[in-house]
C-alpha cells in the first residue's frame, strides 16, 4: 500500500509544476503510516486539492469483490456469484462513501498558485466503527436464517423463504464491509455461526424442493374447443417436512396457467391446501391441451426462481372436433389506414381458435388501434423509443350490425433508432388473449351458427384473401403433392418419443409420411412411415408443421430446429437428418430473422418449422 502511495504523490508532485512542502514528499514526518490512512492532493484552488486528496484516500480504501473468498465456493453457480458480486459492489461503493465522511483535512499548505491538502482516516476508529457493524449484520443475517430453517421443520414455507431472503438480502452489505476490515485489520472478522452464503442457498433450495403440486381431480377431461371443461381442475399443495409428514399448504399463493404459459388465474389454496379453478378448453397442440399449477409466493432473485418452478402439477384435457367457421378482418389504424400486418397477427389467433378468414363470410371482425404511449426512455446504453398500442375488436353479423362480442389486446414496442420503428415492432406484437376469444366465440355459438346458416354453401367455403394467405400460412392446407422450401408435403409429420413438457429443454424429432390416425381423446396414435428407416411405426406424439416466417411464431411457441441450425440443404437433409424441438424463450431479434431456443441459442428462422392444426 505504501508503493500505491508513493506512486500516487508522485505523479501529483509532477503535475503541479510547483514546488511543493516537505512533508508531501515525507509524510511519516507528520502523521504514523501505522495509525493512519493518507491521501495527499494538489490544484489550482483549496476545493480541487481537497477533492484529489479525497481521490486519493478513496483508492486506498476501496476493495474488490474478488477478494470476497466465500463467492469462491464450488456450491455457488455462476448466476448465483454474479448476483452477489454485483450486490457486494454496490454496497462496496456505500461503504466507501460512508468511510469517507470520518477523514479529516491534517494539513494543508500553498506554494505560488498551488494548493496542497492532506486528508487522513483513523484506522483504529474505522476498524471499530465496522466491526461493530458487522457484528449487528451478522446477529440479524444468523437471525433470520436460523427462525426460517426452524419455520421450515414446522411446514411454515412461505414465513421461513421470507426469512431466509431477507437475510440473503444482508449478506451483500455484511461482505462488503467484512472485506474493508479484513483489507486493514490484523487478523479478519471471524464468521463463528452457522450462515453463508453456501449454507443460505443450500436452506432455501431444500424448501423448494419439498414443495410438491397434486392433481386431486378433474384430469383427463374433454370438451368442446372454446368451451369450459365439465368439471373443475382439482390441485393440492404439499410440504415434504423432513420428518416425512406431508403437510397441507394453506393460503399458499399459485398461479395457474395452460401449457403455452398463458395466464389463467392466480389466486390462494385453501384450508385443506386445495385450488380449484374452472379452465376454459383451448388446445396448445392438435386437439390436446394443459394446466400447469405453479408456486407464486417467492420474491426470489431471478437465478434462483427456476428451482421455485421446477415443481409443477399438471392435468390434461382434449377439445373434440367442431367445424371450422369463417370471418371478415378488416383492421385500420385512428387515420382509416388498412393495418395488414396487425391482421395477420390476429388471423393467427382465430386460426388457432378453429376460425379462418374469409371475404365473402357473413360475420365479421373489425377493430381500431390506438396509440397508447410514445416516449423515450432512458436506461443502460442509448435512450430508447417506445411505443405502446391497444386494438379494440368488435365480432358481429355485417348485415344486421349486431354485435356478437368484444375484445381486446395490446402490443409494446422498443427501438434504438426512431419512434416509427418502434411504432411498427408494437404493432407487430399485438396480441389478444386466446382464452377470452375461445369464451366469446363459444358464448356466441348459437348466433354464428344461425348467421352462417343463411348463406349459401359456396359462399361458406370461400377461400380467404390472398394477402391473409400469404402472410398467415396456417389458415390454408398445401396441396399433398405441394413441397414447401423444406421439401415438407402436407403428409409429412415431425414425431418425437416423448412430450415436450415444462421441464423439457430440447426434443429430438424425426420425419416420417403420415398413413393414417386411429383412437381418440388421449389414446390417438398415428400410424407414421419413418423416412429414414422406411419402416412403419405408431406415434403418439406428432405433428403437422410449416416453415417459420415473422408472422407465424411467437415467443413461447413450441418449434421444429433443423439440428445443423441451418436450413437443410436438400430433401434428403430435410427429411433423414434430425430435428430439435424446442421452446421460444426470446423472440426480441425476430425482426433480423432469428429467435432465441431453450436450447441456449440462437436459431435462425430459415432452419425453423412451426406447428399448425
Amino acid at each position: 500500500m505504501r508503493k500505491i502511495l508513493a506512486v500516487l504523490i508522485s505523479l501529483l508532485i509532477i503535475s503541479a509544476c510547483a514546488a511543493a512542502p516537505k512533508w508531501v514528499s515525507n509524510p511519516r514526518s507528520v502523521l504514523d503510516y501505522e495509525e493512519y490512512i493518507i491521501g495527499i492532493g494538489s490544484g489550482g484552488s483549496y476545493q480541487e486539492a481537497l477533492s484529489n486528496a479525497q481521490v486519493v484516500l478513496a483508492q486506498q480504501i476501496s476493495v474488490k469483490v474478488e477478494s470476497v473468498l466465500e463467492l469462491n465456493s464450488s456450491s455457488i453457480e455462476t448466476q448465483g456469484k454474479e448476483y452477489y458480486s454485483e450486490s457486494i459492489q454496490k454496497s462496496n461503493k456505500l461503504t466507501v462513501d460512508q468511510m469517507m465522511k470520518g477523514l479529516t483535512v491534517a494539513r494543508q499548505d500553498q506554494e505560488k498558485q498551488t494548493y496542497w491538502v492532506m486528508v487522513t482516516l483513523n484506522k483504529t476508529l474505522m476498524l471499530n466503527s465496522l466491526r461493530g457493524e458487522l457484528d449487528k449484520l451478522y446477529s440479524s443475517a444468523e437471525g433470520l436464517y436460523d427462525d426460517g430453517m426452524a419455520f421450515s421443520t414446522q411446514g411454515k414455507v412461505i414465513t421461513a423463504i421470507k426469512s431466509l431472503t431477507e437475510a440473503q438480502a444482508i449478506l451483500p452489505e455484511f461482505y462488503a464491509k467484512k472485506a474493508f476490515y479484513d483489507n486493514f485489520a490484523p487478523n479478519p472478522y471471524p464468521i463463528n455461526g452457522d450462515l453463508t452464503i453456501s449454507s443460505l442457498e443450500s436452506g432455501i433450495r431444500s424448501i423448494l424442493t419439498a414443495i410438491m403440486f397434486e392433481t386431486v381431480s378433474g384430469d383427463k377431461q374433454t370438451a368442446k374447443n372454446g368451451s369450459q371443461l365439465p368439471e373443475p381442475v382439482v390441485f393440492k399443495v404439499i410440504y415434504r417436512a423432513k420428518s416425512g409428514d406431508r403437510i397441507p399448504m394453506t393460503g399458499f399463493p399459485v398461479k395457474i396457467s395452460y401449457g403455452d404459459n398463458t395466464l389463467i388465474e392466480k389466486g390462494q389454496t385453501d384450508n385443506m391446501g386445495m385450488f380449484r379453478t374452472n379452465v376454459i378448453a383451448i388446445p396448445q397442440s392438435g386437439t390436446r391441451g394443459k394446466v400447469i399449477i405453479r408456486s407464486d409466493a417467492f420474491m426470489l432473485p431471478a437465478y434462483m426462481m427456476k428451482n421455485a418452478e421446477q415443481s409443477v402439477g399438471e392435468a390434461f384435457f382434449t377439445t373434440s372436433e367442431t367445424e371450422a367457421i369463417t370471418c371478415q378482418l378488416l383492421i385500420k389504424d385512428e387515420k382509416g389506414n388498412r393495418l395488414s400486418k396487425v391482421e395477420s397477427s390476429i388471423a393467427k389467433s382465430m386460426v388457432s381458435n378453429n376460425v379462418n378468414v374469409s371475404t365473402v363470410s357473413p360475420l365479421i371482425m373489425k377493430g381500431t388501434v390506438y396509440m397508447v404511449e410514445s416516449k423515450i426512455v432512458e436506461g443502460i446504453g442509448k435512450p430508447k423509443h417506445l411505443a405502446k398500442v391497444r386494438v379494440d375488436l368488435e365480432f358481429g353479423v355485417e348485415q344486421t350490425k349486431e354485435i356478437l362480442g368484444t375484445i381486446s389486446g395490446n402490443g409494446q414496442g422498443m427501438s434504438e433508432t426512431n419512434q416509427k420503428d418502434a411504432i411498427s415492432r408494437a404493432y407487430d406484437n399485438i396480441s389478444i388473449n386466446n382464452r377470452e376469444l375461445a369464451q366469446m366465440l363459444n358464448s356466441a355459438a348459437d348466433k354464428i351458427a344461425a348467421a352462417l346458416a343463411r348463406v349459401p354453401q359456396k359462399q361458406e367455403k370461400a377461400e380467404p384473401t390472398p394477402q391473409i394467405v400469404k402472410e398467415v400460412p396456417t389458415s390454408t392446407e398445401p396441396e399433398v403433392k405441394t413441397k414447401d422450401k423444406h421439401w415438407f408435403t402436407s403428409e409429412d409429420r415431425l414425431y418425437t418419443s416423448e412430450e415436450f413438457t415444462v421441464r423439457t429443454y430440447k426434443l429430438w424429432a424425426r420425419v416420417g409420411k403420415f398413413l393414417s390416425e386411429s383412437g381418440s381423446g388421449f389414446n390417438v396414435r398415428a400410424q407414421i412411415m419413418d423416412h429414414e428407416k422406411q419402416v412403419n411405426l405408431a406415434a403418439e406424439y406428432y405433428y403437422k408443421t410449416i416453415p417459420a416466417e415473422i408472422n407465424n411464431i411467437k415467443q413461447n411457441d413450441l418449434v421444429f430446429v433443423f439440428h445443423t441450425n441451418k436450413a437443410p440443404e436438400n430433401e434428403k437433409q430435410a427429411k433423414t437428418q434430425q430435428w430439435e424441438m424446442v421452446r421460444v424463450t426470446d423472440a426480441k431479434e425476430l425482426l433480423n430473422g432469428r429467435v432465441y431456443v431453450s436450447s441456449n441459442e440462437w436459431a435462425p428462422l430459415e432452419a425453423i418449422r412451426v406447428m399448425v392444426k
